[in-house]
């Protein structure tokens, strides 16, 4: 499985059209001792192929499925540190106080809708890394294919995608 991991992360930065700049962080989550500096993509890409090599990579598709967070036929993996050293921006609604839900609002941001609130990032022991066809993320990819892809990498758990087209807003 982590060679799997590896092979994606290598197609990836082999691609054209990916390469290095695609492991770095557009937005809030990161890894604050490599975030902004001049390799930062090189330097992500390295730390994941690094936790491949050690084996260090649990599968969690089935988790990923059942919360409606899946993409794809993509597969998700996890690896889980001894301290939080990473920065995760994303929390449940459930997490955030009153005062924090009062600043939520709707936005169109990275993937789409979003719900956003100007609230501190959190430290997380977690990095998820999500893998699948590059041809057709909407098929199955096996772990010897020369076309698995990394789709997307962040520090934080794997969290319910937002249905916003499928919301009410209450008015007045």
């Amino acid at each position: 499985m982590n060679n799997f991991i590896k092979l994606a992360i290598e197609n990836t930065l082999a691609d054209a059209t990916q390469g290095a700049d695609y492991f770095k962080r557009p937005a809030g989550s990161c890894i604050p001792w490599i975030k902004g500096t001049a390799t930062e993509g090189q330097d992500a890409a390295g730390l994941l192929r690094e936790l491949a090599r050690d084996q260090m990579w649990s599968e969690v598709t089935e988790q990923a499925v059942a919360m409606g967070a899946s993409f794809g036929a993509c597969r998700y993996f996890q690896f889980v540190n001894g301290t939080a050293d990473y920065i995760e921006a994303v929390a449940l609604i459930e997490e955030l106080t009153d005062e924090e839900l009062a600043t939520v609002r709707i936005v169109k941001g990275h993937h789409g809708f979003e719900l956003q609130a100007p609230v501190a990032y959190r430290h997380t022991n977690v990095i998820t890394i999500c893998i699948g066809n590059g041809s057709d993320p909407f098929t199955n990819v096996d772990i010897n294919q020369k076309n698995s892809r990394v789709f997307c990498w962040y520090p934080g758990r794997i969290t319910p995608n937002v249905q916003l087209g499928k919301a009410s807003v209450k008015l007045g």
